[in-house]
């Protein structure tokens, strides 16, 4: 009996090794499984986000939301941005930001002027001499000096990758050319945007549109 219990014994002892390497496998196998499904399924930030947690973004931030197009820069996309940063404002005449925040049309046609509905990489933008922003008008990119050119403003940070597009941080404004020499100064905040200066938001153009058709059908 002795012998048959140290067997039994012998036996119980390896069948809870084998359940110890069993689980330590499992743990390994869906464990790991878990934790690759877990980093896929974190979603990567949209443009909104990304230019939200950005510090040196955070005055564009600022008018996007005043401008109420943080859920445009949430859209799908593919999308491109040019990102003014912080310094790009401050190089604004005196009181044209403050103005701009209170004339969010005007504000949308600026900012409209930085966005392309199509992805540009760094390596793709400077194989073209214009790129069409949502805002109607083009912008030319030239390369010089090993830098690369937007108009006047020149990349600082190329190709930050975001869920919905690519962004890529500019030191200097883009001013679309309806709306040069028309940015608000001091007290001038007020002032209501001209019908010219307005030809290129979207919104806009859309109210346009159905009035016309409105009144082709009354005809």
């Amino acid at each position: 009996m002795g012998h048959r219990f140290a067997g039994s014994w012998t036996l119980m002892s390896r069948l809870s090794s084998l359940v110890v390497v069993l689980l330590s496998a499992t743990t390994l196998l869906f464990g790991g499984s878990t934790g690759v499904v877990a980093k896929e399924q974190s979603a990567q930030p949209d443009l909104a986000d990304t230019i939200a947690a950005a510090p040196e973004l955070s005055t564009l931030a600022r008018v996007i939301r005043a401008a109420g197009l943080v859920e445009t820069l949430k859209a799908p996309g593919p999308l491109t941005v040019l990102a003014p940063n912080n310094a790009a404002f401050n190089k604004l005449p005196p009181g044209a930001l403050d103005g701009l925040l209170r004339n969010p049309t005007q504000l949308r046609q600026i900012l409209s002027y930085h966005v392309a509905l199509e992805s540009v990489t760094s390596a793709e933008i400077v194989q073209v001499p214009n790129v069409r922003m949502v805002e109607g008008e083009t912008v030319r990119v030239t390369v010089s000096g090993g830098a690369v050119h937007v108009n006047d403003a020149t990349v600082v940070q190329a190709d930050i990758e975001a869920s919905n597009g690519a962004m890529h941080v500019i030191d200097t404004v883009l001013l679309p050319a309806s709306q040069v020499g028309a940015l608000p100064a001091t007290g001038e905040a007020d002032r209501p945007v001209s019908p010219l200066s307005a030809v290129g938001v979207l919104l806009v153009a859309t109210g346009i549109m159905l009035r016309t058709a409105a009144r082709r059908g009354r005809t």
